[in-house]
């Protein structure tokens, strides 16, 4: 488990990781201050599978600068970049519907693109996002979930015309929105 404890960066795109758990080798606990750049845009998910748990996160993965996901979509689960405080590029799509504080604290991330018009709660809590896009363009959310932006001090502007439902705190502490 220590082979990769200096590994700075991973390319793996054309690796799916499923039905396995060869990750565990590449993403543990000795490359969270080592891994800047990731690549893995051959994942559809990150999210656990019935039966077989392959959950996949990067929670405080400090030195991580660059991720490139699916193209498409990835499924990410909770918290999946959450504390990643270097993290400032993230290419392909994320879907977050289901991964709330995917983003938190993510401090130096200004723009994401996401898969859908739901945003769960603590998303993007005390990050440093100022845009979110959804079918490259400003998202219209349709919810937005608990603490979703807050202490988000970036983010500015954010079209809530279809939000159906706006959780508690949802914008608190966001001082520039």
């Amino acid at each position: 488990n220590v082979a990769f404890s200096a590994l700075q960066t991973l390319d793996v795109n054309s690796y799916k990781f499923a039905e396995d758990d060869v990750y565990t080798l590449f993403f543990n606990e000795n490359v969270k201050g080592t891994l800047q750049t990731l690549k893995i845009e051959a994942i559809e998910s990150l999210r656990p599978q019935f039966s077989y748990d392959r959950t996949i996160k990067f929670t405080n993965y400090t030195a991580l600068k660059s991720v490139a996901l699916n193209k498409t979509r990835v499924q990410l689960t909770t918290a999946a970049f959450q504390g990643c405080t270097s993290l400032a590029t993230v290419t392909g799509i994320a879907d977050i519907t289901n991964a709330p504080s995917a983003f938190a604290q993510t401090t130096a991330l200004k723009s994401i693109n996401v898969y859908s018009e739901i945003i769960p709660n603590h998303a993007f809590e005390e990050s440093g996002i100022k845009s979110v896009l959804y079918n490259k363009a400003q998202v219209a959310p349709t919810e937005i979930g608990e603490s979703a932006f807050a202490g988000a001090t970036a983010i500015v502007l954010m079209d809530l015309s279809k939000a159906t439902l706006i959780g508690k705190n949802a914008f608190n502490g966001a001082t520039a929105f």
